[in-house]
C-alpha cells in the first residue's frame, strides 16, 4: 500500500497462467516527435503530446506556488496540485505506451528499432518535446512484452537512416523542416516512413 498525491493506492500480485501471444512478420520503426512512430508498413501514429497540452495549467500552477512562502502551508495546499497534474500526465503516457506495445506486440514477431542515443537531445531545445514522448519508455514496454510473447525486438544503428532511399539506396541530405522524402528515382515517402524502412531492412534484410 502506498500513498502518492494524497491518495492510498493498493497493488495485488496475482499469478495467472496464460500466454502472451505475437504477430506475424516483421517490421521497422522510427521514433519521432510529430510521428510518435512511423512504420515500415507506411502507418504513422501522431504524438499525444500530454505535458504541451497541460502546459499553460502547469506553468500557472507553477507561479502560485512560486509566490508562497518557503515552509508555509499555503506553498503545501499550492504544491498538491501540481504534483497531482504531474501524475496524470505520466498515468497517461504510460497508458498510451502500454497500449500501443501491446498492439505492435501483437501484429508482429520480428520489431526493429533505430538505438536510442538521447544525451544530446535531452540537452537542446527539443529536450521537453523528447521527454513528453518518451522513446525508451516505448521501447521499454515492447522489449518486455515482446520476450514473453516470443517476439524479437532488433535495436539497429539509426544514423543515416533520415537520408538514405529506402528505394535505390542513394544518400540525399535533408533539413530537419523536410517532412517528405524525394529521390531522382522517384520514390515519395513521408521522411519518417522512408527512415522506417531503412530500419527495417538493416534489421531484417
Amino acid at each position: 500500500m502506498t500513498r502518492q498525491q494524497g491518495k492510498w493506492y493498493v497493488v495485488f500480485s496475482v499469478e495467472a497462467a496464460f500466454v502472451e501471444t505475437c504477430g506475424t512478420g516483421t517490421v521497422g520503426i522510427d521514433l519521432g516527435l510529430n510521428s510518435l512512430v512511423a512504420n515500415s508498413d507506411g502507418e504513422t501514429i501522431s504524438a499525444p503530446r500530454y505535458a504541451r497540452q497541460a502546459h499553460k495549467a502547469q506553468r500557472r500552477r507553477q507561479r502560485q506556488l512560486a509566490r508562497c512562502k518557503i515552509g508555509s502551508k499555503r506553498r503545501l495546499k499550492a504544491k498538491a496540485p501540481l504534483a497531482a497534474a504531474s501524475a496524470k500526465i505520466a498515468r497517461q503516457r504510460r497508458d498510451h505506451l502500454h497500449k500501443l506495445s501491446r498492439a505492435l506486440v501483437s501484429r508482429y514477431h520480428g520489431i526493429a528499432f533505430g538505438e536510442l542515443n538521447l544525451t544530446g537531445l535531452k540537452k537542446g531545445m527539443l529536450a521537453r518535446s523528447v521527454h513528453d514522448a518518451a522513446w525508451s519508455t516505448l521501447v521499454q514496454f515492447v522489449r518486455f512484452k515482446a520476450a514473453s510473447a516470443g517476439a524479437e525486438v532488433v535495436l539497429v544503428d539509426p544514423r543515416g537512416t533520415s537520408q538514405a532511399c529506402p528505394s535505390c539506396g542513394a544518400i540525399g541530405p535533408k533539413a530537419l523542416k523536410e517532412r517528405q522524402h524525394r529521390c531522382t528515382c522517384g520514390c515519395v515517402l513521408d521522411r519518417d516512413v522512408a527512415a522506417a524502412k531503412i530500419v527495417h531492412r538493416r534489421a531484417f534484410g
